[in-house]
């Protein structure tokens, strides 16, 4: 805004609202709208100046003042602003130059992501803003970008579409000479791998068909069939001990197929049992394991209820070694690091209902299915591996023996909770002297 008025007059200096006042003896106005070269004292009013576009201003051509040759800026963002020079003449005149400021403009808030540039696998998606926040004036514009944009993952697999891999070699005439029944024909075909179309997601399938069919040219004469030659002598038994087999063979020879006949039907081997009277050796087997030894530790008398760690072993047999057989392979003895909690009072908890038993008795009046709760153990936290010999690492030890588990009494009882229910729908038993034809 310009403050004018007969005050203003045989000043040197002109008052203006907003800005900075050039005062005498500046020789040139730093970062401002006009740069002012002055003379004298005259002066300029000083702006913030945008870089890189200028124009040239003037005075009017009547008034012989050094604002002729100044420099004003035009830059991207700003309105109308004032400049103002008092001249020393006589009328004591005021000259204003406009100048036309253009303004950035301010973004708006960010719109929303767009959707992915793809359905399935990666893209891409986007977002915009608008410059309206203020809008720009006077041929100004907002910096930086519009629109950004961001990877995104559908995090759905592409269906892989089928496609049909290349023809194979054509098969062999359908009729072996001309004159048949059917017109001969050969064949190709082509497989859906190239690539097979996916499973899930499904792809589609190939388009066409999988087969070709031509007709045979070329044919060769109608063909020979051929025919079996004599068994050939009996071949030596096929072990030295127990039973075996014994071979025959025969050649298609008689005669043999031409011109594409058909091969001899039937086996061209045939085999009969045989026994050399002598008994096979068999190999032993392993039997069940036995039953876990008593928990204990060298030198010391019980270790029960204590975590102390211990030993206890099981052995298995070697069964059905005959006749100079094999013995089995691998270890008789079984050896494991072991708690003793046989017999320790631990501390319990009542198990979940058990599933209903039968009906007792199966037929008749009365039957009756239980279903249980049972006191379980909850075995002590002892360390779950041990350190027995140096060097040999860290062994797992194991809980061994049947522990007495003390629950809260429930119903009155503390080890076992039982439940009754009577069966309905039973059948009536039947003599079984009756059902006998």
């Amino acid at each position: 805004m310009l403050t004018t008025g007969t005050s203003l007059l045989g000043k040197r200096s002109a008052q203006i609202k907003e800005g900075l006042l050039c005062k005498r003896g500046q020789r040139q106005c730093s970062k401002c709208l006009l740069e002012c070269k002055l003379l004298r004292r005259y002066c300029c009013y000083c702006l913030p100046c945008q870089p890189q576009v200028q124009t040239l201003c003037s005075a009017s051509p009547s008034m012989k003042s050094p604002l002729g040759s100044a420099k004003a800026c035009l830059g991207e963002m700003s309105a109308w602003k004032t400049a103002v020079s008092m001249l020393p003449m006589p009328s004591r005149s005021m000259v204003v130059v406009p100048v036309r400021h253009a303004e950035i403009g301010g973004w708006s808030e960010w719109g929303p992501w767009g959707p992915c540039s793809v359905t399935c696998s990666k893209g891409t998606r986007t977002r915009q803003r608008l410059c309206d926040n203020p809008a720009p004036k006077c041929g100004g514009h907002c910096p930086e970008e519009a629109q950004q944009s961001q990877a995104c993952d559908t995090q759905k697999v592409c269906p892989t579409h089928g496609a049909w891999a290349a023809w194979g070699p054509w098969s062999s005439c359908s009729g072996s000479c001309l004159g048949g029944t059917e017109q001969p024909k050969e064949t190709r075909s082509r497989s859906c791998s190239a690539p097979a179309p996916s499973h899930q997601p499904p792809g589609k399938p190939c388009l066409g068909s999988a087969y070709e069919h031509r007709g045979c040219s070329g044919l060769p004469p109608c063909p020979v069939p051929g025919g079996w030659g004599p068994w050939s002598p009996v071949s030596p038994c096929s072990v030295t001990c127990g039973l075996g087999q014994t071979l025959e063979r025969r050649t298609c020879d008689h005669p043999v197929p031409r011109h594409g006949g058909l091969f001899c039907a039937g086996d061209a081997t045939r085999t009969h049992i045989c026994n050399t009277a002598t008994p096979c050796p068999v190999n032993g087997e392993w039997e069940e394991w036995g039953k876990w030894s008593h928990c204990s530790r060298v030198n010391m008398k019980s270790i029960s209820c204590e975590e102390i760690p211990g030993q206890q072993s099981r052995t298995r047999s070697c069964g059905g070694r005959k006749f100079n057989g094999q013995r089995c392979s691998g270890n008789y003895q079984h050896i494991r690091h072991c708690y003793d909690i046989h017999n320790c009072f631990l501390k319990g908890t009542w198990s979940q209902w058990s599933s209903w038993g039968l009906c007792t008795p199966p037929c008749g009046p009365n039957p009756t299915r239980v279903r249980q709760r049972l006191c379980t153990p909850l075995l002590p936290k002892f360390s779950p591996t041990v350190s027995m010999v140096e060097g040999q690492g860290e062994k797992n030890v194991t809980f061994w023996g049947t522990p007495r588990p003390q629950c809260e009494a429930l119903q009155g009882q503390k080890l076992m909770v039982e439940e009754k229910r009577p069966c309905l729908h039973v059948p009536v038993c039947k003599d079984p002297e009756e059902e006998k034809p």
